[in-house]
């Protein structure tokens, strides 16, 4: 099984912090729910479920005639879902490790929906990802992803982008840096289509959030990025860098806090009706 490299670096700390700051990821999954009309008796498949509260959301809405089936490759934020509904008598949810590129634990057209909220970019091999989604869908499905836009960055991340250019980062950095794991629409859309998927809609959601202080944003960043959010600077750099980085946040400080931009794709695409194994 493939899975995401990142996810290493993961600690049971970290998992349970993601927990409670990852409201930003979860408003964005709750919004990707209702753009699905998710319904009663639905049988969901959600890929890269974190902690699981988007997939207890859901199970909530799909009652308990529905079914929906979790899988992220940390095992500590498995660990942490798992945990969460030990004694909340779900019977409609599961949480188990695994990853996109390998859904073989799945039969061919078993699900209405398959969701991947902001965990696109975090997927090594997105084809075969795909694949596998087109695969378990049944006819007429539909998948669900959010995903942050390469071509629109926002504020932070053109921060981190100016703090690289700077020396030493530019020089020891270069190609190594992946901006915010996102990625461009057309290249998006051309995954969609190349795995047969049809009807196509995209939108971009704008949404921020605004983060007490520095080390409140920077606590976010780490849990979300499984304790490596620095991985593309080297270790010998890493504090003068942090550094750096903190200076420019506090520069953006306002009575508010610091806001944090979110540019997110929202696309739902469908399994074509006619397309069954």
């Amino acid at each position: 099984m493939i899975i995401m490299s990142s996810v290493i670096c993961d600690t049971p700390t970290l998992a349970e912090r993601y927990d409670k700051v990852s409201n930003s990821q979860f408003e964005h999954g709750k919004l990707l729910a209702e753009e699905l009309k998710i319904k009663k008796g639905d049988c969901i498949l959600d890929v890269g479920c974190g902690t699981g509260r988007l997939a207890e959301y859901i199970s909530e809405i799909i009652g308990n005639k529905g079914r929906i089936y979790s899988i992220d490759p940390a095992e500590y934020r498995i660990q942490v879902a798992q945990k969460k509904i030990k004694d909340k008598n779900l019977p409609n949810i599961s949480f188990e490790v695994g990853s996109g590129e390998d859904l073989s634990n799945f039969a061919d057209n078993s699900f209405d929906t398959v969701i991947m909220n902001v965990v696109f970019g975090w997927i090594t091999d997105k084809k075969t990802t795909l694949a596998e989604v087109y695969r378990v869908l049944k006819p007429d499905g539909l998948m669900g992803i959010t995903t942050s836009s390469k071509g629109l960055p926002g504020p932070l991340m053109v921060i981190t982008d100016e703090l690289l250019k700077r020396e030493p980062y530019a020089s020891e950095v270069g190609s190594n840096m992946d901006s915010g794991k996102s990625i461009t629409t057309d290249r998006l859309l051309q995954l969609l289509i190349d795995a047969g998927f049809s009807d196509i809609n995209l939108k971009l959601r704008r949404t921020s959030i605004h983060y007490r202080n520095s080390s409140d944003l920077i606590e976010f960043t780490e849990a979300s990025h499984f304790g490596n959010y620095l991985d593309h600077v080297p270790l010998y750099l890493r504090d003068a860098y942090r550094s750096e980085y903190i200076t420019e946040l506090e520069k953006r400080q306002t009575a508010k806090g610091i806001e944090s931009v979110w540019n997110m794709l929202h696309v739902i695409t469908r399994k074509p009706a006619e397309d069954a194994y």
